[in-house]
Formats: C-alpha cells, sequence, structure tokens
C-alpha cells in the first residue's frame, strides 16, 4: 500500500477555518501500479462547522459556503473523477488533491488508510499555495533547487522533489484549489502528463459545478421546508424552543414560549439557557437538560411547576407547564440538540385546585345541610329535573323506605297512585298530572297544603301526610328540580276524627232539644192564631221569631254535621225527590229579603223547573250562595238570581246564577275557595266559619252538577250552579 502524508495548517493562516485540513495523498508508481479503488481513494473534503468558523456572515452566506463544500465533497467521490483519477495514476503514478475556497480546505481522508504513514505540517509549507496564490499551472523540475521550493519544509518533510500543480479556477474567475502531480526525484514533465493533469481539473470543476448545482436545488428545497417548518412551529399553540449544542444554546423559540416566560426572541436567540434562566439552575430543569443531551433519552414531565423571572426584577411567578424534552440526533445518531414542547397549564391547574376547594366547600356545605335536614321532623326530599331523589333526610328514609337515593320520585307517585296507594284523603285518587311532584316538575307550580296517603312502610298502614312541593330553578331560571317536605300527620287526623266525632255528637245532642223547641213553637203558634185575641197576635209573632232562630239553628247544625260526615271520608246521605228549583229560590230570596237591605232580584224564564232533589240540601246551598252575596256586597248594592234551562251534548241542565256587585274574591283566592275552613283574603272582621262554599261544592257535585265562580276583586262575582234533569223533567 502507498504511504499518506497531511499537512495541517494553522489557525491565522490562508484558510483559517476551525480545524480545516490540507491533505495530500502521496501515490508511489513501484508500490501502487493499479488505480486505488473508490473506496480506498484518498479523496475526501473537511467537514468543518462553516457556520461555526465565520460568526460575523449572514446565515444565507454561510449556507451557501456550505453548500458549495457539500457540492465538492460530492465531485470528488464521482465515478469520472474515479476514472481520471485511475487513468492519472497508471500513467505518472503520483496523485493529489487541494481543495480551498477563501476560508476553507478539503482533501484526502486519512481515514481510509489504515496503514499509512501520517505527518502534519501548516498549511504554507505545501507548494499548492503558490498555485492557488497565482491561478496559474506551477510545474518545479526539482523543488530542491526551485526559487519557490528549495526553502519549503514540505520539501525535506514529505520528501517532495517534483511537482506539477493546475489550478481549479471556476467560469467567474474563482480559484477554488489545485490539482497537482508530485515524484520524490527530479522529472521534467511532459505535456502528455500535464494535459492529463488539465483534463482532471477540468473533470473536477465540471462535476463541482453540476454537484453545485444539485445541492443549490436540494438546498432551497430544504430551506423552503425549513422555512415552512418554522412557521408551523411559529403558529402551534404549544410553546416550542430549539435548543442546540451541550450548553443548551437557543436557535428557534415560537411566540407562545416568549409570552409564557416573558423574554422576546432578541433576547434568547444565541444565548444559553443558562444564560436567560439562571433561576432555572436551582429548580433542576439545567441538569435535566445536561441529562437528556448526555443519554439521549426523552424526558417527559406533566403539570410541573416553573418559577420564571418575567419582570426581570429576581421576583419568581409560579407557572405550571406540561413540557418534554426530545433529543435531536445527526444522521449518524450523535444527539445535537434538544426540542422543548410545552404546554402551559397554569389556568387549568389553578382553575381545577379552585374547583377542588369549591367543590370540598360544597361537600362541607351538603354535610351541614343534611344534619341540618335530618333533624327536622318533616320528610324531605330534593330531586333532579327528572325526578329522582338527590337528598332524603332520616324522615323521608324512614317513611318511603331503604334505597330512597336514586328512585325515581315521580314514578314511585304514579305507581303508588295507580296501586291506589297515593290517594287524597278522603279516598278519592289523584287525576292525571295532579301529582304534586309532577305539577313542581312539569309546570313550575308551587303545591301547599296537600293532604294525602303514603303507602307505610313494610307492611304499616298507609299514612296520612301533608305535602308541599316547589321547583328548583338554576340560574337561566329553567327548572332543574323539586324539593318536596311531607309531614306525618296522623296524630293531627287522630285528633279531628276526635273532634269531629264530638262535633259530631254536640251537634246531635244539640239539634233534639231544638226540634222540640221548634214543634213546641209551631203548636203554640197555632193555638194563637185559632184565639184571634191582640195578645195572642204578639204570640204568633214572638213564636215565629223562636220558630225562625230554631230553624237557623237547626240548618247551621245540619250544615256542621254535613261537613263532619264530609271530613270523615264519608258521602252525605241524600233524600232526593222531585222539587221546583223555582219555588225553592223564590222562597229562600223572600226570606233573605225580609232581613236584608239589598233589593234581591229573581228572574226565571221558566215559571216552573221540575228537578230530583234533596230539597233540604239545595235549599242550604241558595242560602249560603245568596247570604254571601248579601254580606259581602255594599248596602243597597242589588243581588240578582237567575234560573234558566241550557241543553248541550250531555244533556239539559238547570242553570241557577247568583250576580253581585260586592267586593270580589281575589284571584289569589279562587283556586282555594271550596276549601273547607278556607276563607278569602279580603274578607276583614266579616264572620264566617269557610264551610259554606265548601258545603255547597259537596251538596252539588253529588247531585251530578257543578260550580263556577268568576269574580273580580273590587267588581263583583257571578256563581254558576248546574244540576242535571232527566229526560222526564225536560
Amino acid at each position: 500500500m502507498s504511504a499518506m502524508r497531511m499537512l495541517r495548517h494553522k489557525a491565522g493562516s490562508v484558510h483559517p477555518i476551525t480545524a480545516s485540513y490540507c491533505q495530500m495523498a502521496v501515490l508511489r508508481r513501484n508500490r501502487c501500479p493499479t488505480p486505488f479503488p473508490p473506496a480506498q481513494r484518498a479523496l475526501a473534503v473537511s467537514r468543518s462547522t462553516v457556520i461555526g468558523a465565520y460568526p460575523d456572515l449572514r446565515e444565507r452566506e454561510l449556507l451557501k459556503r456550505a453548500q458549495l463544500v457539500t457540492a465538492i465533497e460530492d465531485a470528488l467521490r464521482s465515478h469520472a473523477i474515479d476514472d481520471l483519477t485511475a487513468r492519472l495514476a497508471a500513467t505518472i503514478g503520483m496523485l493529489a488533491f487541494e481543495i480551498g475556497y477563501d476560508r476553507w480546505a478539503a482533501a484526502a481522508n486519512e481515514e481510509t488508510f489504515s496503514d499509512h504513514v501520517t505527518k502534519e505540517a501548516p498549511f504554507s509549507h505545501s507548494l499548492d499555495q503558490h498555485t492557488i496564490a497565482a491561478g496559474a499551472p506551477l510545474l518545479i523540475d526539482d523543488a530542491r533547487t526551485h526559487p519557490l521550493g528549495r526553502d519549503n519544509p514540505a520539501v525535506r518533510a514529505l520528501d517532495v522533489v517534483a511537482y506539477a500543480g493546475l489550478p481549479l479556477v471556476t467560469a467567474s474567475g474563482d480559484v477554488l484549489g489545485s490539482v497537482c502531480v508530485i515524484d520524490h526525484a527530479p522529472r521534467v514533465w511532459t505535456a502528455e502528463e500535464v494535459a492529463v493533469l488539465s483534463d482532471l481539473a477540468s473533470s473536477v470543476l465540471s462535476e463541482i459545478e453540476l454537484h453545485t448545482r444539485l445541492t443549490t436545488r436540494v438546498h432551497a428545497a430544504l430551506e423552503v421546508e425549513r422555512d415552512q417548518l418554522r412557521e408551523i412551529l411559529a403558529q402551534a399553540p404549544t410553546l416550542i424552543a430549539l435548543l442546540v449544542g451541550p450548553e443548551h444554546v437557543f436557535e428557534f423559540v415560537n411566540p407562545p414560549y416568549q409570552h409564557s416566560t416573558g423574554r422576546t426572541e432578541a433576547a434568547l436567540l444565541g444565548k444559553t439557557v443558562q444564560a436567560v434562566f439562571p433561576e432555572l439552575q436551582e429548580q433542576g430543569f439545567i441538569g435535566l437538560l445536561d441529562d437528556v443531551y448526555r443519554t439521549g433519552v426523552p424526558s417527559h414531565a406533566t403539570e410541573t411547576l416553573v418559577r420564571f423571572d418575567r419582570r426581570g426584577d429576581g421576583g419568581l411567578e409560579d407557572g405550571y407547564i406540561s413540557f418534554t424534552y426530545q433529543p435531536l440526533r445527526d444522521a449518524a445518531g450523535i444527539v445535537q440538540g434538544i426540542l422543548v414542547n410545552g404546554v402551559a397549564v397554569t389556568d387549568q391547574v389553578q382553575a381545577r385546585r379552585r374547583l377542588q376547594e369549591l367543590a370540598a366547600a360544597a361537600e362541607t356545605e351538603r354535610a351541614r345541610l343534611q344534619q341540618v335536614m335530618d333533624v327536622l321532623p318533616e320528610g324531605i326530599v330534593i330531586t333532579d329535573g327528572g325526578g329522582r331523589v338527590l337528598r332524603a333526610n332520616r324522615v323521608a328514609a324512614h317513611l318511603l323506605g331503604p334505597g330512597v337515593i336514586g328512585r325515581a320520585m315521580m314514578r314511585v307517585e304514579e305507581e303508588a297512585a295507580a296501586r291506589e296507594h297515593l290517594r287524597r284523603l278522603d279516598g278519592t285518587p289523584f287525576p292525571d298530572g295532579e301529582l304534586p311532584l309532577e305539577r313542581s316538575l312539569r309546570r313550575g307550580e308551587e303545591v301547599r297544603g296537600v293532604q294525602l296517603l303514603l303507602p307505610g312502610p313494610g307492611d304499616q298502614d298507609d299514612l296520612p301526610a301533608l305535602l308541599n312541593s316547589a321547583p328548583l330553578r338554576d340560574a337561566a331560571e329553567a327548572i332543574d328540580g323539586a324539593v318536596v317536605v311531607f309531614q306525618d300527620i296522623t296524630t293531627i287526623k287522630n285528633f279531628e276524627q276526635a273532634r269531629d266525632a264530638l262535633l259530631a255528637t254536640v251537634a246531635h245532642d244539640l239539634k233534639n232539644p231544638l226540634t222540640a223547641i221548634q214543634g213546641l213553637a209551631d203548636l203554640t203558634q197555632q193555638q194563637a192564631q185559632r184565639r184571634g185575641t191582640p195578645s195572642d197576635e204578639r204570640i204568633v209573632t214572638r213564636q215565629e221569631s223562636i220558630v225562625t232562630a230554631a230553624t237557623q239553628m237547626t240548618a247551621l247544625l245540619n250544615e256542621l254535621l254535613d261537613a263532619m260526615q264530609l271530613e270523615m271520608g264519608q258521602p252525605l246521605t241524600l233524600t232526593p225527590h222531585p222539587t221546583d228549583l223555582v219555588a225553592l229560590v223564590h222562597r229562600v230570596v223572600d226570606h233573605q229579603q225580609e232581613i236584608a237591605d239589598h233589593p234581591l232580584q229573581v228572574e226565571a224564564a221558566p215559571p216552573m223547573l221540575v228537578l230530583t232533589l234533596d230539597e233540604d240540601r239545595i235549599e242550604r246551598v241558595v242560602g249560603n250562595l245568596v247570604t254571601n252575596a248579601v254580606k259581602y256586597s255594599p248596602p243597597g248594592a242589588p243581588v240578582r238570581v237567575t234560573i234558566a234551562r241550557a241543553r248541550d251534548d250531555d244533556g239539559t241542565w238547570a242553570l241557577l246564577t247568583i250576580v253581585d256587585r260586592g267586593r270580589g274574591i281575589p284571584a289569589a283566592d279562587l283556586p282555594h275557595i271550596f276549601e273547607r275552613f278556607y276563607r278569602a283574603s279580603n274578607v276583614g272582621q266579616m264572620q264566617g266559619s269557610g264551610i259554606g262554599l265548601a258545603s255547597v261544592r259537596e251538596i252539588v257535585v253529588q247531585h251530578g252538577g257543578t260550580v263556577r265562580v268568576e269574580s273580580t276583586d273590587g267588581v263583583g262575582t257571578r256563581v254558576t250552579v248546574t244540576l242535571p234533569m232527566t229526560q222526564e223533567q225536560e
């Protein structure tokens, strides 16, 4: 194998690039009769870092120089150069290249010759420097006696005697370097040898130009991709930074990274992480970067606390970042830098912590609310918008049974109603859509004071309960739940039953002597009328007063007895018989006219209207309605009573209408006026029991009729009673 000798130029020479090489491969004729294979040919380009050698040049100029280096490397490896090298080696036997461009150089690579003897010398010691400097061919037969060679250390150090060198000059006149042939003995260079060397120089130039164009295109495409990538990274919402070298120098940062760290692009690029963010040293992040660069193992962190001196005054601000340190490798797999990719999650972390605090506070409040609910004697249930139980206190859990939480309360109501276990206290079922919780959730009603029977726990009897329900609304006023409060009123109902039984007994016991008084008064009145004396006339008048008072007292007791009977859930016992409604109304109105200071007017379209009625109770109905019209009207205000016949698809009806111009009934009271013991809010000091209208409604309903009230506060009231007529009565 041939020997190779290398000259390394020093800093400050013609080519002061860091670690650039001037290399020569000497091929001896007698030891290398055939050219080296391409894999062993001593032709290569120095791989110095061009950018590092030219810190004062613009980036694109540095890129241009790097492209030329790449083009020369590729050219010297081409098959065309291989062929010419083989031809020259066969003809001359010794060959060397020296490629120089401004501040860089390229030549043979000693790594391909394991058995070569290598020596080093400054670049200024080579004879090629004269060829490159003059830009013209240089032929030296004997360097030992030639003016340019006799004092050159290379002549002695490398045993260079004969030298022939041609410059590599581009079409624009730039000298890229030289190609030369050397010998260790004096030699006269023939024209043929110079021509071969010239062909080689031309081929090298052609290959360099070809590869320069190809390299320029490749680098242009790469530059476009590079710009596109930078634009993508700049627009990315995450924090992105590119760090190069073991010192972690910022080469690229996108706007989110700048915003998150409080530094501008100018303050970051070209500087190390340590220089810009010294506060990160104690936090361990710079050591983490060192580990990633050294080991090549990525590092990931989630919601990590990072404290930046954003204002530059030494004050550290807390922030949370989820990030990845990803090592970047070159083609050989060596780590060259680190890609930092992160997401600022400070707002999310703080929001989550705030939510956790609020959740803990809410849980504390819920626990406190549960304690308050549990000590209340009423059952309390809170449901969602679909009626599913979210919360219940101890009383509710006891009354509704185990596992009440999560149950669909409306379904429980509906199923219980379907089994007739959820009924009004009078035993009647709830109509469709009238269950209390259903009314609150679907219609937004506040339901108060509904009395019903709840299924008892286990095998126990149904429990009478007083129930209230109200809708719960969200911030947008939409119904999203309801609260139900119910109370076991068994004790109250037992007391009421005892009270009603007592009242019924008292009323019955009072009714008997009243009946006797009324009978005796009637007898005395009849006897006095037969005698006809003045004293007897006075007796008749007094007896009439006694009979009237006894009759009124009996009517009140009968009404009270009916109320007690209905209160105990028992229907009235009617004794119907054909009755002239017109005559009944006239009788009641005439009696009221005697004691009232209001003009009472009766208008009856038919002179007679016979219906099958319980005469006493219907008389009580008319009396109650006329009495109320008189009582709640101002003095002298008229009261009009009309009787008519009407027909519709359901049959023929008798219509009784009482109209007054009194104080009227407030709209809020209208839904409740037929409830027992309920009185309107505007009655003032007017005396009354609150059972009259309730009795009216029950009597009319049991006759198969209806009662409708229309009233305006301060204007007056219209009450319409409809009673059915049989076909015979029509």
